[in-house]
């Protein structure tokens, strides 16, 4: 997708570009901090610093609180409105199926816009605009 040309390359080239550094921080990732992670394990070994000791407490307390928030938000909305939705699944799948339909009702009715390729071709180097030869000024203002 990097080599593509011409118009579609200004679409086309950012999914790669976007795989690409997010698949460079994973690796960052899993080279550097995960080990940390995994060395937190034994929590018996002290630290020859004792600001990191301290650092990591609070860290840890940090961790604590985001992990007992899921939990609690898993466990008080998540698991009730889940279990609500199996118990009536017919009306899920209804209000599924409705929502779809209602969905391509905008589209098809033209109360939503959608264009794939707009007509417009943006000059990403010079910040301009083209617009297709022939387009009235009354268009670009």
């Amino acid at each position: 997708m990097l080599s593509v040309s011409g118009n579609l390359a200004q679409i086309w080239k950012i999914i790669p570009l976007v795989t690409i550094i997010v698949l460079i921080f994973s690796l960052i990732e899993s080279l550097t901090i995960l080990p940390a992670h995994l060395a937190h394990i034994s929590l018996d070994k002290k630290s020859k610093f004792s600001w990191i000791d301290r650092f990591g407490k609070r860290w840890e307390l940090f961790q604590d609180k985001v992990k007992n928030g899921l939990n609690s938000f898993v466990q008080n909305r998540y698991k009730p409105f889940l279990m609500q939705s199996i118990k009536y699944y017919k009306v899920t799948l209804a209000s599924s199926v409705a929502l779809f339909v209602l969905t391509i009702g905008l589209l098809a009715g033209g109360w939503m816009k959608f264009v794939f390729f707009p007509a417009l071709e943006a000059d990403l180097v010079n910040a301009t605009v083209v617009f297709p030869e022939g387009s009235p000024i009354s268009q670009s203002q």
